[in-house]
């Protein structure tokens, strides 16, 4: 009989530590639930979205364009770029991620291009993100606007790219336009870098 109770004992004892590290595995999966599906939400305001509205105090920097090289001429001697400018929003919101909204104009004031990216993150931890797995997620639209009116441009979501639609293309020259009529300010020196 002693021996009898001792088993039956033990087999409590193990069933009990069994159950233990079950329900502790069944609660780790739940916070990893909850947090993807707080990912999923998207909890980002407006602003931090991919041609969303832009905050009137959001500060627009005023810079010279500068193409990928100095002394870039046309024909006749004159550089290509003189008087263009680019016109550059950037807005951040601590770890939910950040923005990038970029403006060219040339010498007359034409739109020449316009991008918005945001990437967002980091993917949190808690939802088991390891060194293999993305942090972060990134998403833009951007091209340039042919003197013609036609737009060249790419849509990116993450590693996948298409061309954009016709309603991200209106959405794009809108935000570009309400930047372009913006006071800007000229940016610092360590920001033109």
């Amino acid at each position: 009989m002693p021996n009898r109770r001792i088993r039956r004992k033990r087999e409590k004892q193990l069933l009990r530590r069994t159950l233990d590290a079950a329900r502790s595995v069944l609660a780790r999966h739940r916070e990893v639930f909850e947090a993807l599906a707080e990912w999923d939400r998207d909890p980002a305001p407006e602003w931090l979205r991919v041609l969303g509205p832009v905050p009137d105090d959001a500060r627009v920097d005023l810079r010279p364009f500068v193409a990928g090289g100095s002394g870039i001429t046309e024909a006749g001697g004159e550089p290509v770029f003189e008087g263009w400018t680019q016109r550059v929003v950037i807005l951040a919101s601590g770890t939910l991620g950040i923005r990038a909204i970029v403006v060219g104009a040339d010498a007359t004031g034409r739109l020449t291009m316009a991008s918005d990216t945001v990437v967002r993150g980091p993917f949190p931890a808690s939802a088991g993100r390891t060194a293999d797995t993305a942090s972060h997620r990134a998403t833009s639209v951007g091209g340039r606007f042919e003197t013609d009116g036609e737009f060249q441009g790419t849509r990116w979501d993450g590693a996948a790219s298409r061309p954009p639609t016709a309603s991200e293309i209106v959405a794009l020259s809108a935000l570009a336009g309400d930047l372009l009529r913006r006071p800007a300010a000229p940016a610092s020196p360590e920001a033109r870098h």
